[in-house]
């Protein structure tokens, strides 16, 4: 095998693994967090999209078999279900 052949084997390994490496990089700086860090994770995550991070929470309820909570205000907006969601500055943030 000449080295021109074993090359692009190389570079095209470097590129598949690289998702891989990223991935469990990022599942080991998750698991090393404390209960505080990531509370304030989740915190700057509802900061910067609160909408995302409710239809994450929202499906690990319905994921672990709990239902949907009752409305709990009448002030919901007319297309939140989920009774968490709120009016949002940004048409497209108005999602439950």
């Amino acid at each position: 095998m000449n080295k021109h052949t074993s090359q692009p084997s190389f570079l095209l390994i470097c590129i598949l693994i690289k998702p891989a490496i990223h991935f469990f990089v990022q599942q080991e700086r998750i698991s090393s967090m404390t209960v505080d860090e990531m509370r304030t994770t989740i915190r700057d995550i509802h900061s910067a999209q609160p909408s995302f991070l409710l239809s994450v929470l929202d499906h690990s309820n319905t994921c672990n078999g709990q239902a949907r909570p009752e409305r709990l205000s009448q002030n919901q907006p007319p297309w939140c279900f989920c009774s968490y969601s709120q009016e949002m500055p940004a048409e497209q943030e108005n999602v439950c």
